[in-house]
């Protein structure tokens, strides 16, 4: 994603950029949706981001904004062509946003503070780590400094046509393009007043007038050549108001002074992590009381709120690939089954009424702070006939 690359929609791969030298950014990371798919880094990517310590990878807030437990994620580090068996893909355990970051709509507020941090479950082996750029270099970022973007994003879209619905092409590949920085004010002018200088840094590139970011570069670093010649960390992927390499539109990266709170030493505040799902407790007939038991979870204390459901098994399950060994592990889900709100259980208890009888019930619990949020769902019960 692009936090709102391409029209208030999360970004893709860099168009028009080259193709990267192998090797030569190891801290590069890519994030997978292991859900979508257990081992195929190709499809599973859907973000980048950027490895600052063994065990922390910094990347865009937006792009954990639909995860319901960091454990379905995975990263693979020291790897340029998503295709190959190079490098590490190392399990995520935890995940914390910057409490300031929002995603919203494009006739929304800013996205402020669009930082990310997801917690390996082991320190990854690679090395040099990048460093974030120290506030003495200010200079490296100044209007119309030079910067270079990565990415795994779209490199071609392809628009709609009488047989064929518009789609992008990805990149197996990790690309760069050699940008510039566009002034707070000047960017302001052109995406509407978005432009948060505190937390945001503009880039275009300065010959063909257009950002090359696109859709699935989102989280991926934006760096600077500091002056022993090693890279600094600028910013990580955000949004852009305009579909991909629109002429005259910047793309904005959230910039790394709100990404200072995530190094080492820092003790990282956390979203809560389901470990454990839920269970309910209770009598399972109508007219009895039912109980939902949030489960075990791991990182900083939240707010919990429940959910009651209907629970059947998939029909066409038979029809449907099994789901994945991930899918089944996920305990924010229930693979093979179809769950049916029902309307007014929010509550920790479920009151079971004669419309209950015979059938399956589960619940969710949901758990949220500061830092992000976490989903775990009960297996199904049964609610006798009588």
């Amino acid at each position: 994603m692009l936090a709102t690359v391409a029209g208030a929609a999360p970004a893709s791969a860099i168009i028009a950029g080259r193709v990267s030298e192998p090797g030569a950014y190891p801290w590069m990371v890519a994030i997978l949706d292991a859900s979508e798919s257990s081992n195929d880094a190709v499809s599973g990517q859907f973000c980048g981001g950027v490895l600052v310590a063994p065990d922390r990878v910094i990347t865009a807030a937006h792009c954990l904004q639909s995860v319901t437990n960091p454990r379905s994620l995975r990263v693979v580090v020291g790897r340029s062509q998503l295709s190959s068996r190079q490098g590490e893909t190392i399990p995520v355990k935890a995940y914390a946003v910057h409490p300031r970051s929002a995603q919203q709509s494009l006739s929304g507020p800013p996205i402020s503070f669009d930082v990310g941090v997801l917690l390996l479950s082991r320190p990854a082996a690679v090395t040099p780590l990048v460093a974030l750029a120290a506030d003495e270099e200010a200079a490296l970022l100044a209007s119309k400094a030079p910067v270079r973007a990565l990415g795994w994003g779209a490199i071609r879209q392809v628009g709609a046509s009488e047989f064929l619905d518009p789609f992008e092409v990805a990149s197996d590949t990790l690309r760069e393009a050699d940008l510039s920085v566009v002034s707070a004010p000047d960017c302001e002018r052109v995406n509407g007043r978005r432009v948060l200088a505190q937390s945001m840094v503009c880039v275009t590139d300065p010959v063909l007038d257009r950002s090359p970011v696109c859709h699935g570069d989102s989280g991926s670093p934006l760096v600077v050549r500091a002056a022993d010649g090693s890279w600094r960390l600028a910013g990580v992927a955000s949004f852009t108001v305009a579909p991909c390499a629109a002429p005259g539109i910047p793309a904005v990266y959230a910039s790394v002074g709100a990404m200072r709170r995530y190094l080492p030493p820092t003790q990282l505040a956390l979203a809560p992590t389901p470990t454990k799902r839920p269970t309910v407790t209770g009598e399972f007939r109508p007219g009895g009381r039912l109980t939902c038991n949030r489960g075990a979870w791991n990182g900083g204390k939240g707010v919990f709120l429940y959910r009651w459901f209907w629970a059947q098994k998939d029909d066409a399950s038979e029809t449907l690939p099994r789901p994945s060994p991930s899918a089944r592990r996920d305990i924010s889900t229930l693979a093979g089954w179809v769950r049916e709100r029902i309307p007014h259980a929010s509550g920790p208890h479920l009151n079971v009424t004669d419309d209950d009888a015979g059938l399956r019930v589960s619940c969710a619990a949901w758990g949220r702070n500061a830092s992000g949020s976490g989903v775990s769902a009960s297996k199904p019960v049964k609610i006798s006939e009588t």
